[in-house]
């Protein structure tokens, strides 16, 4: 899972069971990726749901950090989620 924003700050990601606090703390550093093993799912209606909660302290407005941007809506932390069938290598 990769957690990114245009600015410093602190997430908490929390993955079933697992829990992990990141902190992105300058240019250089606006994008952490995180390892973590797949929850539990919840079984519906023949698919499976997992419980991931992202919580992180600065927000932006995507307009006020990208001139030709027109986007007014007050966004946290952008959040991508990469599924691998191999156990990662670190966590």
């Amino acid at each position: 899972m990769t957690l990114s924003s245009p600015l410093r700050g602190r997430a908490r990601l929390r993955v079933g069971r697992f829990i992990r606090a990141v902190a992105r703390r300058g240019e250089m550093d606006l994008e952490r990726t995180i390892h973590a093993s797949s929850p539990q799912g919840i079984r519906w209606k023949g698919r499976f749901f997992y419980d991931i909660n992202v919580r992180e302290n600065t927000g932006f407005m995507p307009s006020e950090h990208t001139a030709s941007s027109r986007d007014k809506r007050p966004l946290d932390v952008f959040v991508e989620i990469e599924v691998s069938t191999k156990s990662p290598l670190s966590f």
